[in-house]
């Protein structure tokens, strides 16, 4: 559904595996363009709508809904919640809201937080290190 495909490089992931790392320099390019051709890029945008349409949360459980066998129920379903643990030092005293949560970080003290909480401090430019909490 993409008007333009730009660039990429693998990145390595803190995760493990790599992501695709967008080029800056498409990036700018692409951007420049679509400002310059706004006009041709908004009727490209209003003719592909039907297509994000079909791109929905509801679309995708109805496709779900359609796939599986009617009158299927687990006997036991067991769930589990599945955190990654980190144990993360800032290089700062911070206080910090996250997800309905207060975090109070202590300048170069770990502090146990799951991976969301470390994507946060990390997008920021404030973690010192951080290790990963064995299973």
């Amino acid at each position: 559904l993409a008007p333009i495909v730009l660039g990429h490089k693998p990145s390595p992931s803190i995760y493990g595996g790599d992501w695709d790392e967008t080029d800056p320099d498409d990036l700018a390019e692409a951007m420049r363009d679509m400002y310059a051709n706004h006009e041709r890029y908004k009727g490209w945008a209003k003719a592909k709508l039907p297509d994000v349409r079909e791109w929905s949360w509801e679309s995708a459980a109805r496709k779900l809904a359609d796939a599986l066998p009617a009158g299927t129920l687990l006997d036991n379903p067991k769930i589990e919640q599945a955190t990654l643990w980190h144990h993360v030092t800032l290089n700062r005293t911070l206080q910090c809201d996250i997800a309905n949560k207060t975090y109070k970080f202590v300048r170069g003290v770990p502090l146990r937080v799951p991976e969301g909480v470390l994507d946060v401090v990390l997008a920021a430019g404030y973690v010192e290190s951080y290790t990963v909490e064995a299973q």
